[in-house]
């Protein structure tokens, strides 16, 4: 199921501050589709600004895109879906009163620099990754940003003999007084 599939590469911005949604009944073999936004044919970088809800998958192109999410204190900005980029230098801002959970991919070889929360309200990064890393250029948590992080059995160096880092930095990995880091386990790890 699309929510919104742009075929002609033209639509390259998006201002929402409703619900995006994109829902699919769960198939044998978990071969269902929930893509609330596919932007990959954009023919240029996409800026997204989300102070609403998106519900389902973003799939982005191959330049330089920008995701902003802000809440305030009476509306919540979320993104509850896997965002994957595909290539260049991307952006996410996830501002005060923003959540996004899901898997945060770079499929095409760029990175992403990832900012969460601005010091009021936090924001917070529910990372679901399980099979794919996230390369980022820097991360940077500000004070009162969350960052939680799930551990999965495809990091494990142990049972692949190949070290795989959940988050791999090119440039910085700040974490601000006041920021908070969690970690879970999102699949079973074996020793």
């Amino acid at each position: 199921a699309y929510a919104i599939k742009d075929l002609s590469g033209t639509l390259q911005t998006i201002t929402n501050s409703g619900t995006i949604s994109a829902t699919a009944t769960t198939l044998d073999g978990g071969t269902q589709n929930a893509v609330a936004l596919d932007l990959g044919a954009a023919t240029g970088g996409v800026t997204l600004t989300n102070t609403g809800a998106v519900i389902g998958d973003i799939l982005l192109g191959s330049h330089n895109d920008i995701v902003t999410l802000n809440g305030t204190a009476s509306q919540a900005a979320t993104i509850t879906g896997n965002i994957s980029f595909n290539g260049g230098i991307d952006t996410l801002t996830i501002g005060d009163y923003s959540t996004v959970t899901g898997a945060i991919t770079e499929r095409g070889g760029g990175s992403v620099n990832v900012t969460v929360g601005s010091g009021t309200g936090g924001g917070t990064l529910n990372l679901t990754n399980t099979t794919t890393g996230l390369n980022v250029g820097d991360l940077k948590v500000l004070n009162g940003g969350t960052l939680n992080i799930a551990v999965a059995q495809a990091f494990n160096q142990s049972n692949s003999g190949v070290q795989t880092p959940i988050v791999s930095a090119t440039g910085n990995i700040d974490l601000a007084v006041n920021s908070h880091l969690g970690l879970s386990f999102g699949s079973f790890i074996s020793t």
